[in-house]
């Protein structure tokens, strides 16, 4: 029985769907025909459209039943078969994107694919019924076209995983690319050119970093102005909070509506980095907005954060958020003119002859007591609709960025009610998706299903260390040092460094991807690297400087030559060599201990970690201020790399030794 709900919206269709199983190739091999993959997730809006177009069609379905076996697969449950696949796709020449259409051999071994596929005729490609017949009977009687495109594909996929990647980087990449990434920005609507929009996280990021590390003010402008464009937008969900996956536009207006965890997360991370440093009021009330929409909306009662938001209900995309201004007169009354000027709502709509919420007027609008009151009312209404799917399923890689990003700004934010939902979410991570010492993928309705990928032990390392710094409970790090261990036992390359996106217990894959660049997420080989930096900060642990090492050295060259992919890469290497560890030791409830932490709060740095300790207690042995903790009175350390400054006991002093 299968729990996914994107299988479970495309049971009743009449195409026999299979679920991704060795029965299914077996019985591919029995009947010698080929298989047809379709890869997609429950809150895609294009995946529904194609279901609606051709799973829903009798004649579609028996075509594809009597020449095809057809396998079925949601992406966020298998997204080790997703990324062959995808990768298979873009090695066809292919833009990537979901549904995924895949033609493979019983093999498992792709010859052809695409993405949505319409059931008549479009932008001079065939109808999807001409492409199930001329697939069917090139598999029948064109065997060698066939297998010459499985093996070039293959071949492209075997070279791109044995691609010599090793090499090293120099400092001067991170102002490199940084004003690459500045030149391909969009300097009038904020984020890339062109549109489609995505958040492009990563890319903020660094381009923020950037900003901190030079002072450079076209950097910070940059940054700022994606902000504010994303957060006044329609991709923004303007009454409950929440970004959705991407605009369509070029300046965030139309946005496809699915909500996803993973941007959430990623989204209140850096809105809450940006923050520490500017204190906009816009930053602070979006992020808030956003933590209480998921802790509305997402956390489920055991803690666990679910997947996604569906972009559809009653099978009409955005249907559930959109107004006309009739709904809003009748609704606001006299207080409508006010709020329809404020959100840019006009009788003639924005979308398909409704309005998408956008925010025209300022921060200040938007605090009003009338606005707060007008919004609320609207949110009420909407709440009486019909609702889009809620994809419940509980994800271990996206839930690790949730808590990293809430632990995180729990900090910044001063609030201790995000830190326990992280900390809740941790626990249902770690009692529901480990079973027999073993991490797994997903969860829904009580059942673990796919082992965990690299991604999922990184995004989880990754929790453990913000959870630690915010706590210093040992617990986290002993769950990090145990899926640490597990990567390097079944998914290190022992050639070539670095690690595979599965196990090698994955066996029902045929080829096992390793992935270095970052995608909509964060890349598990990036995000390891970056995290075990902090964590070898952190103790001194020779061990973790080992795995950082070797990551370094298998993965410099692809870096160097693709920086602008690489941002969460390139993020771990300038902590790794710039980043600031303080060290106060001392009685924390002492007027110049809190003074020797405000001075330190208050500085513009990236990568700055602040350990605390008591005079009696010692740091890890490797800790490059280890043995400098017995003084008597309170007392500053900057290290940087396994360099530490002498004893500052002035408070006023630490920025001028910082910077010495």
């Amino acid at each position: 029985m299968e729990k996914s709900p994107y299988l479970i919206q495309h049971k009743d269709n009449p195409v026999h769907w299979m679920p991704w199983s060795e029965d299914a190739f077996d019985l591919a091999k029995l009947e010698k025909k080929p298989i047809l993959l379709s890869v997609g997730y429950a809150a895609c809006h294009w995946c529904h459209v194609m279901a609606h177009e051709s799973f829903e069609d009798n004649d579609i379905a028996n075509l594809m039943n009597e020449r095809f076996i057809n396998i079925k697969v949601d992406r966020e449950e298998r997204p080790d078969v997703d990324a062959i696949y995808m990768a298979a796709l873009q090695a066809m020449g292919v833009h990537g994107g979901w549904p995924m259409t895949i033609f493979m051999t019983p093999e498992k071994k792709p010859f052809w694919g695409g993405t949505y596929f319409s059931k008549e005729p479009l932008n001079g490609m065939p109808s999807f019924p001409n492409i199930l017949t001329g697939i069917s009977n090139a598999y029948k009687n064109d065997k060698n076209i066939i297998e010459e495109n499985y093996k070039a594909i293959d071949d492209a996929l075997r070279k791109k995983n044995s691609t010599d990647t090793s090499g090293s980087l120099s400092i001067d990449i991170l102002d490199r690319v940084s004003e690459q990434l500045l030149n391909f920005s969009d300097k009038e609507n904020g984020g890339l050119k062109g549109a489609p929009k995505f958040p492009n996280t990563a890319t903020i990021d660094n381009l923020w970093r950037a900003f901190i590390r030079t002072g450079k003010e076209s950097y910070r402008k940059q940054v700022l102005l994606t902000l504010k464009r994303m957060s006044c937008g329609g991709i923004y969900d303007q009454l409950a909070g929440g970004f959705s996956r991407y605009s369509v536009d070029d300046h965030w207006l139309v946005p496809h509506f699915e909500k996803m965890l993973y941007d959430n997360a990623l989204l209140i991370d850096i809105f809450s980095t940006v923050y520490q440093t500017e204190k906009s009021l816009l930053l602070e009330v979006r992020v808030k907005e956003v933590i209480e929409w998921i802790v509305s909306d997402m956390i489920t009662a055991k803690g666990g954060i679910c997947s996604a938001i569906d972009a559809d209900s009653e099978g009409v995309e955005g249907k559930y958020y959109v107004w006309t201004s009739d709904e809003i007169d009748r609704l606001l009354k006299e207080e409508s003119n006010r709020f329809k000027s404020v959100f840019g709502v006009t009788n003639s709509g924005n979308f398909e002859g409704s309005n998408i919420l956008s925010l025209n007027g300022s921060i200040k609008d938007l605090l009003d007591e009338g606005i707060s009151s007008s919004r609320l009312i609207l949110l009420d209404e909407r709440r009486k609709r019909v609702p889009p799917l809620l994809d419940d399923k509980i994800l271990t890689d996206w839930n690790g960025l949730m808590i990293g990003a809430l632990t995180r700004a729990s900090k910044i934010f001063d609030n201790q009610d995000w830190l326990m939902y992280a900390e809740n979410a941790y626990e249902f991570i770690t009692s529901y998706l480990i079973v027999d010492d073993v991490l797994y993928h997903s969860w829904r309705e009580g059942e673990v299903r796919g082992l965990a990928t690299l991604d999922d032990h990184a995004a989880l390392i990754d929790a453990s260390i913000a959870l630690y710094i915010a706590t210093s409970k040992n617990k986290y790090l002993d769950i990090a040092d145990s899926q640490l261990a597990h990567l390097n036992k079944y998914f290190i390359d022992k050639e070539r460094g670095g690690y595979y996106l599965t196990s090698v217990s994955a066996t029902d894959v045929h080829i096992r991807m390793k992935i270095s660049s970052d995608s909509a997420t964060p890349s598990g080989n990036g995000l390891l690297f970056k995290s075990l930096v902090s964590w070898w900060r952190l103790s001194g642990r020779m061990d973790l400087k080992e795995n950082i090492n070797m990551l370094e050295k298998s993965f410099g060259k692809i870096v160097a030559e693709n920086s602008s992919s690489h941002c969460t890469w390139i993020s771990g290497f300038e902590s790794l060599y710039k980043g600031s560890d303080f060290v106060v030791v001392g009685d924390q409830n002492s007027n110049v201990i809190k003074e020797m932490i405000e001075n330190i709060n208050n500085l513009k740095l990236n990568d700055s970690i602040l350990t605390l300790i008591n005079p009696k207690d010692e740091l890890p042995k490797n800790h490059p201020a280890f043995g400098k903790t017995n003084v008597n009175q309170a007392t500053t350390y900057i290290c940087t790399g396994q360099v530490c400054s002498s004893p500052i006991l002035d408070p006023d002093k630490i920025k001028q030794n910082l910077f010495e």
